[in-house]
């Protein structure tokens, strides 16, 4: 839940601010001078402040780089009647995140709001993965990142294949591992197969494995990565060229796989392999 506060001068638009953030599901909490919002950040920190440019005592534009300086990662945010290309700009040198002109609407508040949580959400993902410890979803509240997580805590106690799609950079690693911490094989090694760093000639091998004799060089038997490991994650597999997609797939389908120079499958159960392609929309 996003921590709101609401700094204005003027009682009417605190109360109207608040009832509407709490309705976009925020937890809002209202002062009515910059002194006061100075003294409720250190009682209690905010993810976002939002507040009157003009103010009776310090300005809206010194709370702001004030706040900025002692808080650096909560978000600003300036409202003012008296809209110019100057206010603007010196607002936003202050450390402002963004500047709304007054009257504004419940739509550009609400998208306002939704904008700043994912920031926000991005935030404590860079904090958790600087920290290198924690669950992806640790401090995101996002109502995306919820419906994901709810989808997430039914699927990952189960034995199904699961597919992430999307886009380079998204957190689909995190993801994944994160399916890993929740299955049954929690205490499983879990391995990460980057498709596209493998040679073609050599793919099947690795992820397959092969017996001794199966090509020259084959001096012993070898397991590959999807008999050894539980889960094993198949990174950049949408990138693999056509002619290894048939193994794979009919090895996701039947949870069963040949080495080279086998006749018969090797008989492995893979219980919940992430087959990964891209990105879970978030």
């Amino acid at each position: 839940m996003l921590r709101v506060l609401v700094a204005d001068d003027d009682p009417g638009i605190v109360r109207t601010l608040m009832l509407g953030l709490k309705m976009m599901g925020c937890q809002p909490v209202g002062v009515e001078s910059a002194e006061a919002a100075i003294k409720a950040l250190e009682d209690k920190s905010a993810d976002l402040l939002l507040t009157d440019m003009r103010m009776e005592g310090m300005s809206g534009v010194d709370l702001v780089r004030d706040a900025h300086a002692r808080w650096p990662e909560m978000i600003c945010v300036v409202m003012t009647a008296f809209a110019s290309y100057e206010n603007a700009v010196s607002a936003i040198k202050a450390g402002a995140y963004d500047y709304l002109p007054k009257p504004f609407t419940t739509e550009q508040l609400e998208h306002l709001i939704r904008k700043v949580e994912m920031l926000v959400d991005l935030q404590r993902e860079n904090s958790r993965l600087r920290a290198g410890s924690g669950d992806w979803f640790d401090g995101l509240t996002s109502p995306k990142c919820q419906a994901l997580q709810s989808v997430v805590e039914r699927i990952a106690p189960s034995d199904a294949t699961v597919l992430l799609s999307g886009e380079t950079g998204s957190g689909k690693t995190e993801l994944a591992r994160s399916i890993h911490r929740r299955s049954a094989r929690a205490d499983k090694p879990f391995v990460e197969v980057t498709c596209t760093a493998i040679a073609e000639n050599l793919f099947e091998s690795e992820v397959f494995g092969h017996v001794r004799g199966a090509f020259t060089g084959a001096v012993r038997d070898k397991a590959g990565k999807f008999e050894t490991a539980a889960p094993c994650s198949l990174t950049k597999s949408g990138n693999c060229r056509l002619r290894r997609s048939p193994s794979c797939c009919v090895s996701l389908k039947i949870r069963s796989s040949n080495g080279l120079g086998t006749i018969s499958p090797s008989g492995w159960m893979c219980a919940s392999l992430p087959r990964r392609t891209g990105i879970l929309p978030l």
